[in-house]
């Protein structure tokens, strides 16, 4: 039996071996089928063969599943990228060019430039950063055309970051090396680049005269770099308040991005970025008809097919109109409904999104455990029953990680969606029809006052529309949003209260930054219901000052107090949500009390909280 066994053993791996191959022959054989159908279908059935084609691929491992992966990873962001479903393109782009191992053809390099055009376009900038360092990897420094790639994306991530300095250098060393080959075509985005960084370091004579150069030769230049010439032209002679000159680059720009052979999304994201621009110059210039004919374009083309940027400049440009044109009130609180929507949209968007590089290496990780698992449930099967029960323990072990990093990831979810839901109640939509009411009233016996609370409102709806999307804001900001909220309110309620806001002990050589609209619900609150029925003047204390790694906040009114232990303070969702935010941000609760409880003869409640901060030094 014992000299059987080494033929037994054999016969066992040759065989498992002939499986292998003919599993091998069998999996690639059907996936580029699958991917020819794919590029053959339609809608939804592309996506069907291509997402079976990728389960394959990560289910098995044979000498062509790199290749193959790689190239599937992309033919699903292009599916995406044409279903604009901008996120889910970017995302598989993303894992596309992590699979690269060297870089060695155009087909490659275009990958990871149109990954970086769309993470840049929808301003994650982070994930543009990733871009360039995974690019980076793979550059040799022999390679001048490639560092030249590389250091256009760091040009690029350092404008965004208005670092031109640095942006600058980039700039000179791609030039450098771009000279080398005596191609004006290929030089010439790297010498509008250029214009752009002198422009906005304000030596404009130096931004217009490289301009001005390229015109010179634009004959020799391919449609999309006349785009790019004519767009910055454009937006440099609107800044500096040349409006005929700025529409007509405009219309030139319109002009070579109808000629030029990029592909559709691309061509949507410019003409809508002109259509903007061009509306904008109309604003200026008082033709609000042509103004409107410009917006009302870019809906045309679809307000999910353009960036991000140019959303919140239409959304602008249509309030300015409306407030420009004294158009009715009804049609300007249906305009602040399409904006409040679109600012949910974002909020939904981005406190469910990680950065690119983490989701997909957390992927990685997962993808490397199913396979160890895959390879351990093998070898059980050809090893005695100590090694089964050797597995058995280590399967346990892995249950137990996988249960922690889904209770982890669970929570951090969980803590997503509150900042989410928290940010959604910044502004009551209630108020803000409230507040256009009383304006409104307002007008027909003092026009001059309704201007000036009109103004007011414009702020701060200005002021939480700048802010929605941070998670972080200036604390002078947060208390002139605080003031204009105070000053609406006593345009609703004159003579019903007054109120003072203080800073105690406050480093003034500090920048304080915290977290937007955490003291407005329950200064609401006061309003609302801390003065109602009240025959004597209201008042609202705010004082704010620095507590070991925190701001504590203070907010007391003389109002009628705690009626009960369910009063409308208790019941408010805002005021729920805010607690639960700052309870896990800083692991201490709102303390709400009666100051009847304190003094019997004293009204009024008092509020104290920890707010968590960030500072500029």
């Amino acid at each position: 039996m014992l000299k059987t066994f080494p033929y037994l053993i054999f016969i066992i791996v040759f065989i498992c071996s002939c499986t292998s191959k003919k599993t091998e022959f069998v999996n690639a054989d059907s996936i580029s089928k699958l991917q020819e159908k794919a590029t053959a279908a339609v809608g939804d059935s592309s996506y069907h063969y291509l997402k079976n084609a990728e389960k394959l691929l990560l289910k098995n491992s044979f000498s062509q599943r790199d290749s193959l992966l790689t190239e599937n990873y992309f033919a699903l962001g292009e599916y995406f990228q044409s279903a604009a479903q901008s996120d889910s393109s970017v995302y598989y782009n993303f894992k596309g060019i992590q699979s690269i191992d060297s870089i060695t053809n155009n087909k490659e390099i275009n990958h990871f430039y149109n990954t970086y055009y769309q993470l840049s376009s929808l301003l994650r900038y982070g994930d543009c950063l990733q871009v360039a360092e995974e690019f980076e990897n793979r550059v040799s420094e022999d390679d001048y055309e490639l560092v030249s790639i590389a250091n256009f994306f760091r040009q690029n991530i350092a404008l965004n970051e208005y670092n031109y300095a640095l942006a600058l250098e980039h700039n000179n060393k791609i030039i450098s090396l771009l000279e080398r080959l005596n191609d004006r075509q290929i030089i010439a985005p790297s010498l509008i680049s250029r214009a752009e960084i002198f422009y906005y370091q304000n030596e404009k004579q130096k931004a217009y005269a490289i301009l001005d150069t390229l015109i010179s030769y634009e004959s020799e230049l391919d449609y999309d770099s006349k785009r790019q010439l004519y767009g910055d032209y454009a937006v440099y002679t609107f800044y500096d308040n040349q409006f005929d000159k700025s529409l007509l680059f405009n219309q030139k720009t319109l002009d070579n991005i109808r000629i030029s052979k990029i592909k559709t999304e691309e061509k949507n994201i410019s003409t809508a970025i002109a259509y903007s621009n061009i509306a904008e110059i109309y604003i200026e210039t008082g033709s609000y008809n042509l103004a409107q004919k410009y917006i009302d374009s870019v809906y045309g083309i679809g307000f999910d097919k353009v960036r991000v940027t140019t959303q919140r400049n239409i959304l602008k440009y249509q309030l300015l109109l409306e407030s420009l044109t004294k158009t009715n009130e009804r049609k300007v609180n249906k305009l602040l409904d399409s904006i409040f929507s679109y600012q949910d949209k974002s909020y939904t968007k981005k406190y469910n999104q990680e950065l690119l590089a983490l989701n997909i290496e957390t992927e990685k990780k997962e993808e490397i455990l199913a396979q160890q698992q895959a390879a351990e449930i093998k070898s059980i099967k050809l090893e005695s029953r100590l090694i089964v029960v050797i597995i058995a323990s280590l399967l346990i072990f892995i249950v137990g990680v996988l249960y922690y990093f889904l209770r982890k990831y669970r929570q951090e979810k969980k803590a997503l969606y509150l900042q989410q839901r928290l940010l959604r109640t910044q502004m009551s939509p209630h108020f803000i029809f409230n507040t256009l009411s009383s304006i409104h009233n307002v007008m027909s016996t003092n026009t001059e006052r309704a201007a000036t609370y009109l103004i007011k409102f414009s702020k701060l709806l200005r002021l939480v529309l700048e802010n929605s999307l941070e998670n972080y804001v200036p604390l002078e900001d947060e208390i002139d949003s605080i003031e204009q909220f105070l000053e609406l309110q006593l345009l609703r309620f004159p003579e019903k209260f007054d109120y003072t806001i203080s800073l105690k002990k406050l480093n003034q050589d500090i920048g304080y930054s915290i977290p937007p609209m955490l003291l407005q619900p329950f200064i609401e609150n006061s309003i609302l219901h801390g003065f109602k029925g009240v025959k004597y003047l209201g008042k609202i204390n705010i004082s704010i000052s620095e507590k070991n790694k925190y701001l504590q906040c203070v907010i007391e009114d003389n109002g009628v107090g705690l009626q009960n232990k369910e009063s409308a303070i208790h019941k408010s969702v805002s005021v729920g949500l805010i607690s639960d935010f700052i309870e896990k941000t800083t692991r201490s609760k709102v303390s709400i009390v009666s100051k009847k409880e304190e003094n019997p003869l004293i009204s009024g409640v008092r509020i104290s909280f920890l707010i968590p901060f960030k500072t500029n030094t």
